[in-house]
């Protein structure tokens, strides 16, 4: 019984997809979309599909907003290797 447990448990976790969020300013928003429509564009003058391309556009285009504050530290030594 334990068993079949954890094996579902795992098919689970494994059925999970990856997500990512990404910080962005207005300005690096609008660069992502007018990059991905010049993406778009190309495709369609090489005569290929633009599904995928359509996809992200509406991801980015219609992505929620969620204001938060950055704290800068200068006590960290995580962007010294920049």
């Amino acid at each position: 019984m334990q068993r079949e447990a954890r094996n579902r448990k795992d098919e689970v976790h494994q059925m999970k997809e990856e997500r990512y969020h990404v910080a962005l300013d207005d300005y690096e928003h609008g660069i992502i979309i007018r990059s991905l429509n010049d993406t778009k564009t190309e495709l369609k003058n090489r005569g290929k599909t633009t599904d995928a391309v359509d996809d992200l556009i509406i991801k980015f285009g219609y992505a929620p907003k969620k204001k938060f504050k950055v704290v800068e530290r200068k006590d960290c030594s995580c962007r010294e290797s920049r």
